[in-house]
């Protein structure tokens, strides 16, 4: 079977579940455990260029995404501005095109190595970001990559009545 297949049913499967921390912290948890990260964000963008809702699967996650959004730079931001995947395999090492960020990766916290970012996309249409984190510095094996976009995109699609709530303008429906 398809691993891609896999990876959408397994985010499809979650949102019809229950279970503790409501929809989004279950599928930071799946996104966490199925693509071998150590922490996850989900960002949806609302009205104007800074509203955001960010789900976390640790404190230490929702902080740096909280960050990223306070200075508009970083690899959630620019997913979600550029509609396509942002990938910093290593912090330390990367070189952001505008200052506002680089206080970060002179003094990352020590658990963050590399930061991967996949825009929610909709049908054309762009409504927030997963943020990918790993402990270690490392790029994603191709196959890592397509999981994490086939995840990204089955997570715009159940995500998508938290992303009409706070941006008014529905997309088309599925």
């Amino acid at each position: 079977m398809d691993d891609r297949f896999t990876v959408r049913q397994s985010v499809f499967d979650t949102a019809l579940g229950g279970g503790p921390g409501g929809l989004p912290g279950r599928l930071c948890r799946l996104l966490r455990r199925d693509l071998g990260m150590d922490a996850v964000t989900i960002s949806l963008l609302g009205r104007g260029p800074h509203q955001h809702v960010c789900y976390a699967s640790d404190v230490a996650a929702l902080g740096l995404e909280a960050l990223q959004f306070a200075l508009d730079e970083g690899p959630s931001v620019r997913a979600a501005a550029l509609g396509r995947p942002v990938v910093v395999p290593d912090l330390r090492g990367h070189r952001w095109r505008r200052p506002a960020f680089r206080p970060l990766t002179r003094t990352p916290p020590p658990e963050t190595g590399a930061l991967y970012a996949f825009p929610l996309r909709f049908r054309g249409r762009v409504l927030g970001a997963v943020g990918l984190i790993r402990n270690t510095p490392g790029a994603l094996s191709e196959e890592e990559y397509e999981r994490c976009a086939t995840a990204a995109g089955a997570v715009a699609v159940v995500l998508l009545d938290d992303y009409r709530r706070l941006d008014g303008n529905s997309p088309p429906s599925p």
